[in-house]
């Protein structure tokens, strides 16, 4: 184990863990650790979880993200998450980095994998780390998940950026097609020297990922029958077993009690049946939209634009009427929080 690095990323987490309870005790938000910027709504996957590629292309302006990025490093913001739909497939990528590096700012990457291996040094002059969307080790499931025939160009992606030295995570989405493949997907996942792999429930129930396209009704039948989810104490009994050093490292993400409480998620069946969780998201990030829209988190309301912002600082925005009132209708018990996804990569 490096120590220099495992102490630097203890004291990292601490400090993050405080600034969010100083958030929490004021009410509002002194500080802002991550920012995502969904930088285009343009995808080359045609993911059937997912249907953001059936809509039209939105994409923020280089200035314009300079400008939002600016106002919100006012509040202390640390990480920049840039994401997509696609980010690789902007041809301006290297203007936008190129406006937010110099800011103290850590870059991190959310992509497909299947431009990575095309853009290799850009990515590793400009991110700090890249997140890799990943839902399966075999070819034909992959192309069955993502709808298109690019398993061997994300592999070979992977591979360029840690041979460079990039700090690479994997994204790892369960779904009826690989939840009982998770052990033999952690196995292939260490053999391309990633840094972690997050695990995660299908996002089945919220207004997100292009849901206004018709891919709500999609993703609900995703999700694993019965029998899968009686089968999957299995696949975790062998994940602890022949992974437990993993588990204790972090590598897999959440760790087995988190693994367990997915399979909680996948059956329930009424709102007030799915596990009750805590998410930070609204008091630790933001998310802005490719059509500009500022929201609490990926699955909430917005309550302001980029392109209608008023004058003043990032505090002032992030602590308007309207967005405190949006945080705090995320509060219901059984509101949309109760459903959503996002919180199981955090237990």
């Amino acid at each position: 184990m490096n120590l220099k690095k495992y102490l630097s990323d203890r004291i990292t987490m601490r400090m993050a863990s405080l600034r969010l309870h100083m958030n929490r005790m004021a009410g509002r938000m002194l500080f802002l650790p991550t920012a995502f910027v969904s930088v285009t709504s343009q995808c080359n996957s045609r993911c059937a979880l997912c249907g953001i590629w059936k809509g039209p292309c939105d994409e923020l302006k280089p200035a314009v993200i300079e400008e939002s990025v600016a106002r919100l490093s006012r509040l202390g913001l640390k990480n920049v998450v840039i994401t997509g739909g696609e980010p690789l497939m902007r041809s301006d990528l290297t203007d936008i980095l190129g406006r937010l590096s110099g800011r103290g700012l850590r870059l991190i990457l959310c992509t497909n994998g299947i431009l990575l291996k095309r853009h290799r040094e850009e990515v590793l002059k400009h991110f700090d780390g890249v997140v890799v969307s990943l839902d399966s080790h075999e070819p034909l499931s992959y192309e069955a998940i993502r709808g298109v025939d690019a398993f061997d160009e994300v592999v070979s992606g992977i591979a360029s950026l840690t041979d460079g030295g990039m700090q690479v995570a994997i994204a790892h989405t369960l779904q009826k097609r690989n939840i009982l493949h998770l052990a033999a997907f952690i196995g292939f996942a260490k053999g391309l020297r990633v840094d972690s792999v997050s695990v995660r429930p299908l996002d089945a129930y919220s207004a997100g990922f292009g849901s206004e396209h018709g891919q709500a009704s999609t993703r609900r039948g995703l999700l694993p029958s019965e029998s899968d989810l009686a089968e999957f104490p299995e696949v975790l009994a062998h994940i602890e077993k022949d992974f437990s050093a993993d588990l204790a490292s972090g590598f897999i993400k959440p760790d087995i009690g988190g693994l367990r409480k997915i399979r909680d998620y996948f059956l329930a069946k009424t709102d007030d049946s799915f596990p009750l969780t805590r998410c930070n998201a609204p008091l630790s990030s933001c998310v802005i939209e490719s059509n500009g829209d500022i929201k609490s988190c990926f699955f909430s309301e917005p309550f302001a634009n980029v392109h209608r912002m008023p004058a003043g600082d990032g505090k002032r925005l992030m602590n308007s009427p309207c967005a405190r009132r949006n945080r705090e209708g995320l509060k219901d018990p059984l509101g949309i929080c109760r459903k959503c996804a996002y919180p199981y990569i955090l237990l």
